[in-house]
């Protein structure tokens, strides 16, 4: 029956909310914090018109949609469909996947499976099949837990739904379009009808159910394993679909729909990634970039672009800011400069010769030599100012891909990334330059997510370090910055580059040089001490992080 503009429409409207209400208050009384579903009638030219459309949004609330299709012609029957179909979106909420952590993490292993498995297929395919074996998994668990409960309804629904879904011609349908019904029947130890004549696919769905009904149907703690076990036999059955397909030179057999889907058949649509936020930040941590990104397009995350999925990895990768300076008095435009003594070990350019000779006309190195001395004085009262950060990073060739876990790029971008929520949360300004042939330079701005945007690098070739775009960007603060500089290689200009970070270090500037690999010659760059400046040989995020705590320690 055709309602889209039937005059039963409302009738049939609102039988599906009286069935629907009495689930809610009968049999989930008190226990449930969701919204009422949303009622709605397919027309015969929209997607799964004979089975209908069900699934769930996330946003504020999860939201279960029941979009009904063609519909029986006794009321009776259709509110027994109603009160199925709502308890089976119900359960993806109280049962399985239960949370959208779980939900993303299935699509994980589903992906790692395809990753290790004898006969994987190409990435992009199993990112088109890893929800709907996620959701096929869920609904086995959910339903059998529903069959349970209710028997008598369960069953009668899943047999109309094959019948519905195949046109009554299960044995046409592909293996993997068979094996979640089959499963199901053994599970429930009841006849569905689907009379399987293939003993490959017998005998897996045997395999199965000893390792579903394992530990408990609804014991959270085994849905990932199930989920990775599930799959490898899911992988098993496609191969074997395939192969056919390619004998035959015809299309892989069809598949009877799940109980859920949108149009473009998603099972759970997260339509507001903010409202999963830590769900999603969660995953990040247990991922690599690629992994990430690869899961957020498997699932569905479609209002979030590439750049804002890496932005999401890379600060959730920084639980920790990585704070470089507390706070810091302005300093006084007054310079008061003072002889003293110039002893061995002291940078020779600061020898006075005038000085020393009008001391004593010998020149006796640390009696008679002699340097002067500056010093600024605070004005009483100068307020606090927060320090500005310059970033300063490598992203030649031999810094490796910024999304290659572990490689000299990805954890001088991680640590950025730690640098500028510090400076962020202190409301400071920010500045950006990176030396390879693509360079890029961000003047001074406190538009943080334009900083992490211009995080996200690709490499270039040759080290020469951006000398003038430096002195361009310090010649509008000169004093209370921050200069954090991270490189694999040698500073092709440094004697120019050490004349720059001496002056900034005698304003008072805290300057940081990392270098991120131990074979570039150190001791080159260790003058540097002798005015303040850091100089230290850093592999990873987190001994840049150990370096900076230990510094504002002392």
């Amino acid at each position: 029956m055709n309602l889209k503009n039937s005059p039963n429409k409302e009738k049939y409207l609102l039988k599906a909310k009286e069935a629907i209400k009495e689930v809610f208050e009968t049999e989930y009384s008190g226990m449930l914090s969701l919204p009422f579903p949303k009622v709605s009638f397919l027309s015969p030219e929209q997607g799964n018109y004979n089975s209908g459309q069900y699934f769930i949004t996330v946003g504020r609330n999860w939201q279960i949609h029941l979009n009904f299709g063609k519909l029986p012609k006794i009321y009776r029957e259709f509110q027994a469909e109603v009160k199925v179909l709502t308890r089976h979106e119900i359960e993806h909420y109280r049962t399985c996947p239960f949370d959208i952590l779980t939900h993303l993490r299935m699509i994980k292993t589903i992906i790692d499976v395809n990753n290790h498995h004898v006969s994987p297929t190409d990435l992009n395919t199993i990112k088109q099949l890893a929800p709907s074996i996620s959701n096929q998994i869920a609904d086995i668990i959910i339903d059998t837990n529903n069959y349970f409960k209710h028997p008598e309804d369960t069953l009668k629904s899943e047999i109309n739904w094959i019948i519905k879904g195949s046109d009554d011609a299960f044995q046409n349908v592909s293996r993997t379009g068979k094996l979640m019904f089959l499963l199901k029947e053994a599970l429930w130890k009841q006849d569905l009808d689907l009379n399987e004549k293939d003993n490959k696919i017998n005998s897996t769905v045997k395999e199965l159910r000893s390792i579903i009904e394992k530990g408990g149907i609804t014991n959270k703690e085994e849905f990932i394993s199930k989920t990775e076990i599930y799959t490898n036999k899911f992988l098993e059955m496609f191969h074997l679909d395939r192969i056919d397909s390619e004998t035959s030179q015809q299309a892989m057999g069809d598949s009877v729909p799940s109980k859920d889907g949108g149009e473009e058949g998603e099972s759970i649509i997260i339509s507001d990634p903010d409202k999963v936020k830590d769900a999603i930040n969660q995953l990040a941590q247990e991922t690599s970039v690629d992994e990430f990104l690869d899961i957020l397009e498997s699932s569905g995350i479609k209002t979030l672009s590439e750049e804002e999925k890496e932005i999401v990895w890379f600060e959730a990768q920084n639980i920790d800011e990585i704070p470089l300076v507390i706070d810091t008095s302005t300093k006084s435009k007054n310079e008061l400069s003072f002889p003293s003594s110039w002893n061995i070990g002291d940078p020779v350019e600061d020898l006075d010769l005038l000085l020393t000779l009008q001391s004593m006309p010998k020149i006796l190195p640390g009696i008679s030599t002699k340097k002067w001395e500056k010093q600024y004085s605070s004005i009483k009262g100068a307020d606090k100012k927060d320090s500005d950060l310059l970033l300063v990073i490598d992203t030649s060739g031999s810094m490796g891909s910024i999304k290659e876990q572990g490689s000299r790029l990805n954890e001088a971008v991680l640590a950025s990334f730690g640098f500028v929520k510090y400076f962020e949360n202190k409301k400071a300004e920010i500045a950006l330059v990176n030396y390879s042939s693509t360079r890029k330079t961000q003047n001074w701005t406190k538009q943080y997510e334009l900083i992490k945007k211009l995080l996200l690098f690709s490499w270039g070739s040759g080290t020469e370090f951006p000398i003038n775009s430096i002195e361009n960007l310090v010649e509008e603060k000169k004093d209370n910055l921050v200069i954090v500089v991270m490189t694999d290689g040698e500073i092709q200009n440094w004697n120019q580059t050490f004349d720059l970070f001496k002056e900034l270090l005698q304003l008072r500037n805290k300057v940081f040089l990392f270098l991120m690999d131990g074979s570039t010659n150190k001791d080159k760059y260790d003058d540097l001490k002798n005015y303040g400046g850091f100089v230290e040989d850093v592999s990873t995020v987190n001994e840049i992080r150990n370096i900076v705590f230990s510094e504002i320690a002392e």
